[in-house]
C-alpha cells in the first residue's frame, strides 16, 4: 500500500467517524442495503428506502423486499407490538 492509498483509507475512516459523531442520537440510520442515510422523525417503524426501495424495520433493521409490518404482529420477533414508538403517539 502506498502512502497516498493509506491516507485515502485513513481519511475515509476519519470521515465515517466524524459523521457518526455529528449524527449522535439524531433520528438517522443507514439503509441496510444501499447505505443511504434515512431520517425518521415520527410515525411507523416500518421504513422504505427512497433509493433502493428496501423495506426495513427502524428498530431491529429486519429487511424484506416488500413489507416488514408482519413482524410487529408476531410474538417471535423482538419488535412485537412496536409498529409505532410510544413517544410518537404522545407527541
Amino acid at each position: 500500500m502506498t502512502c497516498k492509498e493509506y491516507q485515502a483509507v485513513n481519511q475515509k475512516e476519519k470521515d465515517a467517524a466524524l459523521l457518526k459523531y455529528n449524527l449522535g442520537d439524531l433520528p438517522y440510520k443507514r439503509c441496510p442495503k444501499c447505505q443511504t442515510l434515512i431520517e425518521k422523525y415520527a410515525g411507523c417503524n416500518a421504513m422504505k428506502c427512497t433509493q433502493c426501495n428496501l423495506a426495513f424495520c427502524w428498530v431491529c433493521t429486519l429487511t424484506d423486499e416488500d413489507d416488514v409490518h408482519f413482524h410487529y404482529n408476531d410474538k417471535n420477533f423482538p419488535c412485537y407490538g412496536k409498529c409505532f414508538d410510544l413517544m410518537d403517539l404522545v407527541s
